[in-house]
């Protein structure tokens, strides 16, 4: 049974799985409710506003100006990194993107498409 004194479980935290969804991302622990578009822009508390995100991708990246993530959470996210000041990113990725590893010498056709 669950204490009735205990916080209720978060709802994006649930949605999200627990985990980070930068690509490449493998933290389980220690994550911050980001909102996609700012509040300070005049984003909302909407749920497809919030995504669960580790701290070092949201202070050390996102807030530090180094990559940015648009779109709707969970599957319409749009992560862009190694933003360049004046420039674009190094490189893009959508919700769910998973590149296939490498054949033996080659790049596979998911790499090819993403370069």
């Amino acid at each position: 049974l669950r204490d009735p004194h205990a916080r209720p479980p978060d709802p994006v935290a649930e949605r999200d799985s627990y985990r980070c969804p930068v690509p490449g991302c493998t933290s389980r622990c220690n994550h911050h409710d980001h909102h996609i578009v700012f509040r300070s822009r005049g984003g909302s508390d909407a749920f497809d506003n919030r995504v669960l995100i580790c701290a070092f991708h949201h202070q050390r990246c996102l807030h530090a100006g180094l990559m940015r993530i648009t779109g709707h959470a969970p599957h319409g996210l749009l992560f862009e990194l190694g933003l360049l000041s004046g420039g674009g990113p190094l490189v893009t990725y959508r919700s769910g993107d998973i590149l296939e590893a490498p054949t033996c010498g080659g790049r596979s056709e998911e790499m090819e498409r993403a370069a």
